[in-house]
């Protein structure tokens, strides 16, 4: 039978490539260093710039290049570094899901009724949407819609996902039931939406 590493030998280069950018990026801000997420989110940078070798000469060292350089500014320039802030985490973080709690109260009161009464924590559903930018809850052609919507706001780049945040529990509004806590969490946890430009 076929390893996960045999599955995974045609694309040894472009791993070692996201490895690279992930440890030089650990090296020059030794602060930060490597924390879970950044694979999720440089591998979305790198499949774009990939996409469009021909922009970058088909040089694929070049490309690298400007994959390092984008994760490294989307980490410098926006609040995002606060979701992944390895100092007072637990206040910035907690402050951060506040803040979504507000606006999901003010837009969807109904849903935020059900969210508060069932007492489900915003940690457990939405901090990943924001910290990851929705990588891990849409597959790449639809991640990659929201994406360009969430980097045409980038001075704004976490406070505009909120309000994609709010959006996702708009579309899934249906299927929270406050007298099942089950579903409502499995609602708010695994259901994609596949109609990505209502979302937006």
């Amino acid at each position: 039978p076929e390893s996960p590493e045999d599955c995974l030998m045609p694309y040894h280069n472009q791993i070692r490539r996201l490895e690279r950018i992930l440890y030089i990026f650990a090296s020059l801000n030794p602060t930060i260093s490597y924390l879970q997420g950044f694979n999720e989110l440089v591998t979305v940078i790198y499949y774009c710039y990939s996409s469009a070798l021909e922009y970058f000469y088909n040089d694929f060292m070049l490309m690298e290049s400007f994959v390092f350089y984008t994760f490294q500014q989307l980490l410098a320039s926006t609040k995002l570094n606060e979701l992944f802030t390895t100092h007072d985490s637990s206040f910035m973080i907690h402050n951060r899901m506040n803040e979504f709690m507000t606006i999901l109260a003010r837009h969807l009161p109904n849903s935020y009724q059900i969210i508060t009464t069932l007492d489900i924590h915003p940690l457990y559903f939405c901090f990943r949407w924001l910290n990851l930018l929705f990588a891990q809850d849409y597959m790449m052609p639809n991640l990659l819609l929201i994406w360009d919507a969430l980097m045409s706001h980038f001075h704004e780049l976490v406070d505009y996902a909120s309000y994609v945040a709010v959006a996702h529990v708009k579309m899934i509004e249906d299927q929270l039931d406050i007298d099942d806590y089950n579903k409502t969490i499995t609602s708010l946890q695994k259901i994609q939406i596949e109609d990505v430009k209502s979302l937006l």
